[in-house]
């Protein structure tokens, strides 16, 4: 749900509101909709933000008029108020996509990783969608007991032929998910545990954004709340746009950086779009120039470890956070980018675990394999490939050189690359052949990865693509159990 509206022209049978004028002004919610919709409910609570739109509670039922994909026109049956609701904070009644157990089309591994969530408990439980086939469904359940430690454990949810019935061992049927999942809250009666409480499939989903049709907004329509980060650019702060939305601000100091190199950073940025990377929002183009993009509430990943919640990580958050990152990065490479500042300092952390990859500064699109940077530049000499440091050559793989010295920041929890060791030392120790040995509490697996991405010559370091996949499949166990009664 709350998908990006839809530039397309609306198809046969459905009418189109973008035209319609709203009180005097056209309506930017534009998009397709359809004639007839079921009774929907609230998920969250949810603050009108503009006259258009209307105040509601979750729980509060709605009759819906008209839908696009971001926004419905809808009447509150409670308050009696009519107006436009986003359409991710509303979900249709009878359905079990109402639920809170119901997480949608999301694979194995964003099942694992939500369920694995240090805050969840044994039983603790989601149903998921298959990605490949519509209308199938697995009951996912974390189990915890002295011989496997914490795992998940996976019941496949079949359906009788003749009567549509859904079940998981047979003899045992329900007409609806909901009636299953109820039944298995009471009892085990087969499965790993008794359902507890239903996973958080989703945090409260993200306000509406700057309409994408935005790029450059006006300086009066950012305010600045407080300093939360510096750099040699100038500051960042956290803000809001027009009043509402939560943004972070990147300013840049008069006589710090050419301007055309900030306005670059926006438009590299304004092109990756990705779960795991930072988004842009819009730009402030007039000096002091500034940079808007989204506001991640937790900061950065090395003060995460260092300072936040992130000193209690475990074993299994490591893997996902490395799983996440990998997966912004594989889209990088995907796109023929480079980033050439992989560190943990760039990496920012949002609510529920969510780590993406932010400061494109030094980024460059390549027209080829390899760019080679001026002799004067400046980079992180210690998350440095050998031929960034020798021969300001730099590539996808030079990146995936640096990700190997960021997995050594995250299982020391914030620790400094290659400690006892100065800048000037590093060069010299790595084309000599010298390696991090691997840090207190590493596991070999992920050592072994880290050596890996520390191969001398570039073309033998793997790709982001398969350090995704690898860790991916090592986040968490993971476990479908054949319909047997245990």
């Amino acid at each position: 749900m709350g998908g990006k509206p839809s530039c397309e022209n609306p198809k046969d049978g459905e009418k189109d509101i973008s035209r319609k004028k709203i009180k005097g002004k056209p309506n930017p919610y534009s998009g397709p909709i359809h004639v007839e919709f079921p009774t929907h409910r609230g998920l969250y609570d949810y603050v009108a933000r503009d006259d258009d739109q209307v105040t509601f509670r979750a729980g509060d039922t709605f009759i819906v008029i008209e839908k696009s994909n971001e926004w419905m026109r809808v009447k509150c049956t409670r308050t009696k108020e009519s107006g436009l609701a986003p359409t991710n904070y509303i979900t249709p009644i009878n359905n079990h996509e109402s639920e809170r157990w119901f997480a949608g089309c999301v694979g194995r591994y964003e099942a694992n990783r939500r369920l694995l969530r240090a805050t969840n408990n044994k039983g603790t439980f989601l149903i998921r969608e298959s990605q490949q086939n519509k209308g199938d469904f697995t009951l996912c359940v974390l189990d915890h007991n002295l011989h496997e430690g914490r795992t998940v454990k996976a019941y496949l949810i079949r359906r009788s032929p003749a009567e549509g019935m859904y079940f998981i061992y047979e003899g045992v049927e329900f007409h609806t998910l909901t009636d299953l999942v109820n039944y298995y809250s009471k009892t085990p009666d087969g499965i790993c545990c008794q359902l507890m409480e239903p996973c958080s499939t989703t945090p409260e989903p993200s306000k509406p954004r700057i309409p994408k049709n935005i790029f450059e907004v006006s300086r009066e329509s950012i305010t600045f709340l407080e300093p939360i980060g510096k750099g040699s650019f100038g500051e960042v702060w956290k803000g809001k746009w027009n009043r509402t939305i939560d943004v972070a601000i990147k300013q840049l100091t008069p006589g710090k950086m050419a301007p055309l190199a900030f306005i670059e950073e926006a438009n590299i940025m304004r092109h990756l779009k990705h779960q795991n990377l930072l988004q842009l929002r819009a730009v402030v183009s007039e000096e002091p120039i500034l940079i808007v993009t989204e506001y991640m509430s937790l900061g950065n990943l090395h003060h995460y470890l260092r300072k936040g919640a992130g000193r209690k990580s475990t074993q299994a958050d490591h893997y996902d956070m490395a799983a996440q990152i990998a997966a912004g990065l594989a889209y990088i490479e995907k796109n023929n980018y480079i980033h050439r500042d992989i560190r943990a300092c760039n990496v920012l952390v949002g609510e529920n675990c969510v780590y993406k990859v932010s400061d494109f500064g030094l980024s460059r699109i390549l027209e080829d394999d390899i760019y080679n940077a001026a002799m004067d530049s400046q980079f992180p000499v210690k998350w440095t490939a050998p031929e960034g440091l020798t021969y300001m050559s730099f590539s996808i793989k030079s990146d995936v050189w640096s990700f190997g010295i960021l997995l050594t920041e995250i299982v020391t929890k914030g620790g400094i690359p290659y400690p006892g060791m100065t800048n000037p030392d590093v060069e010299p120790a790595l084309n000599a052949g010298y390696r991090m040995p691997r840090p207190p509490k590493c596991d070999e697996d992920m050592y072994r990865i880290m050596r890996q991405c520390w191969e001398q010559e570039p073309e033998d370091r793997p790709t982001f693509q398969s350090l995704k996949e690898y860790f991916e499949d090592r986040t968490g166990a993971y476990n479908y159990i054949e319909p047997q009664k245990q």
